[in-house]
């Protein structure tokens, strides 16, 4: 699977299907089903979620537990996902939580997708809003963006003034040489200065 290839441990396919598409790799629930029960944390959120209970106050460990029991519910098909109403639509849509662990490699493989042609951030953002529920989205999208190649050869690079200077300061001998070539009966005569005594 493509999302098990670009997670933190690429040896380790937590996936037993194999995709011709990015498209049917982030949209198959048998897939995601397969992710979400390789994540302990979500693992963790399922069953409680499912008997109704919360994790214990003092375990520190499950922070990403609690954020994702207060808002994630069980669908129809057996995924945890976060119901959300898109502004301006009035409709509700459920996006599927995705793992930790995962959040990086989904990202990636969006980004990268020819047809979104390296999204910016705040196309990232809107894009991922519609269909993944991340935690942190912000702050691992600005990472995935960074960490691109193509976008940063195409971000603009900042405006440096450089200083162009006709005199030079030598402090000590061999520090700034003119050069030129002399071309006299036909013969090239290499002539250095040095310009500490110019």
């Amino acid at each position: 699977c493509k999302i098990c290839l670009l997670s933190k441990d690429p040896d380790t396919s937590y996936c037993t299907i194999k995709f011709t598409s990015t498209d049917s790799a982030i949209t198959s629930v048998s897939a995601w089903k397969q992710i979400q029960e390789s994540s302990d944390d979500l693992r963790r959120a399922y069953s409680h979620i499912k008997s109704g209970t919360k994790p214990s106050k003092k375990d520190r460990k499950s922070k990403d537990v609690k954020k994702i029991i207060l808002k994630a519910s069980i669908n129809k098909k057996g995924l945890l996902v976060v119901k959300e109403t898109l502004p301006m639509e009035f409709k509700q849509i459920e996006t599927i939580v995705v793992p930790r662990e995962f959040t990086t490699s989904i990202l990636t493989l969006l980004h990268n997708v020819p047809i979104y042609k390296h999204p910016s951030s705040h196309q990232m953002f809107e894009l991922t809003k519609r269909k993944f529920y991340i935690l942190d989205r912000k702050k691992a999208i600005l990472e995935v963006v960074d960490k691109c190649l193509e976008c940063s050869a195409r971000r603009k690079s900042p405006n440096t003034d450089v200083l162009h200077q006709t005199q030079t300061s030598a402090d000590t001998p061999g520090d700034f040489f003119n050069a030129d070539v002399l071309k006299r009966d036909k013969q090239n005569i290499l002539l250095v200065r040095d310009n500490l005594t110019s």
